[in-house]
């Protein structure tokens, strides 16, 4: 017999959006609103893409760590 049930959301969705959904939601603002007065400069480009590898390895640490405290 099927469940007509709406479950609640899964226990990393907060999480996932905290570290996913908000950030990029804030460079899309800023990028919006800066975008007609910025030029990248090979200077900028390379700021963005320190930027972008900092988030990257930031996530990755904190997923890496919310999976080993799921085990525990």
């Amino acid at each position: 017999m099927p469940c007509s049930r709406v479950s609640a959301a899964p226990a990393g969705t907060a999480t996932w959006r905290s570290a996913y959904v908000v950030p990029l939601g804030l460079v899309v603002i800023v990028y919006a609103t800066t975008f007609h007065r910025l030029t990248l400069t090979e200077r900028g480009a390379k700021v963005l893409k320190a930027i972008s590898g900092v988030l990257l390895t930031f996530f990755g640490i904190l997923f890496l760590s919310a999976a080993v405290a799921a085990r525990a």
